[in-house]
């Protein structure tokens, strides 16, 4: 029986070369996507869903890790790929849920 899990990433890598989607055009989309979370979060707009959480130590969490402040096409467009040699996908484009879905989505 074959394996027939493919990660998100490899999936990703999938979808941009089927869709002819380029590494430049994902590293914008990334960015953009990014700094309107960061925009939509610092101005309230999410501050209903997000559900501070106190740990053990007595440490309150008010904020996830992402998106992560300051984030340019520079820095993104400077990583590496993560799944193909020659891909396209990189750590800079986490499918995360503060991320919009992609214009080719539409």
């Amino acid at each position: 029986m074959p394996d027939v899990y493919i990660a998100m990433g490899q999936t990703a890598e999938n979808v941009a070369t089927s869709h002819g989607i380029s590494r430049a055009e994902q590293d914008l989309w990334a960015v953009q996507s990014q700094n309107r979370a960061e925009a939509a979060i610092s101005s309230g707009f999410y501050a209903r869903e997000i559900t501070p959480y106190t740990r053990k130590d007595g440490t309150v969490v008010e904020r996830d890790d992402s998106p992560r402040a300051g984030v340019t096409l520079e820095a993104v467009s400077a990583l590496e790929p993560v799944f193909r040699k020659e891909g396209t996908v990189t750590a800079g484009m986490p499918a995360r849920s503060t991320m919009a879905p992609p214009p080719w989505w539409s």
